[in-house]
């Protein structure tokens, strides 16, 4: 079912937000050709989440990976918040990537 799922909703170009957890590896695994986007903190262990599940998906080549920085981070603060409309911390922080 989740295949079907997957095929129905599967273009090419295929671009998958990934964050190297079950469901997103479940997704990147049965598209075809997929390209693999994500962002984290530099250094997070989500970043290494992200690059060793694409690892054993044989899709390290497909990660596109941006490292936020502190000083980024801070300096895209005051946009990021201007396009949400919003300084409640849970939206801005689920935001900034």
């Amino acid at each position: 079912m989740i295949e079907q799922a997957v095929k129905k909703r599967s273009y090419t170009p295929c671009g998958i937000a990934f964050s190297g957890g079950l469901d997103s590896s479940i997704i990147a695994a049965l598209s075809f050709e997929p390209e693999l986007y994500s962002v984290g903190m530099e250094g997070s262990h989500d970043i290494q989440q992200t690059e060793k599940a694409a690892h054993l998906l044989g899709l390290e080549e497909k990660l596109h990976l941006h490292e936020i920085t502190i000083d980024e981070m801070e300096s895209d603060l005051p946009d990021v918040m201007r396009a949400v409309e919003s300084s409640d911390p849970l939206k801005v922080s689920t935001a900034i990537p």
